[in-house]
């Protein structure tokens, strides 16, 4: 559980427009997803990614296995990379 002290320093830093990167090692916190948990809970609009597409894919069980045992911090860049990569 996160004390209301550090959801309220989220909050301030996402409102002065700070990246979710840089609120995590401003604040200690640990995930990306914890910090827009906590923006979403106080009804604080998420800032659109810019230059992004939003899509749904499946994946088969191996690229699961593969994307478990990589681990990316950030699975859309990890994934973006990769396709660009191989391209």
């Amino acid at each position: 559980m996160i004390e209301r002290t550090t959801e309220k320093e989220i909050i301030r830093l996402y409102r002065n427009g700070e990246k979710a990167k840089d609120i995590l090692s401003k604040t200690g916190i640990k995930s990306v997803s914890t910090i827009y948990t906590v923006l979403r809970r106080n009804n604080i609009p998420i800032r659109p990614a810019k230059d992004v597409k939003r899509v749904a894919i499946s994946l088969d069980k191996d690229t699961v296995k593969i994307i478990e045992r990589e681990n990316p911090a950030n699975l859309s860049d990890w994934i973006c990379r990769k396709i660009k990569e191989s391209y």
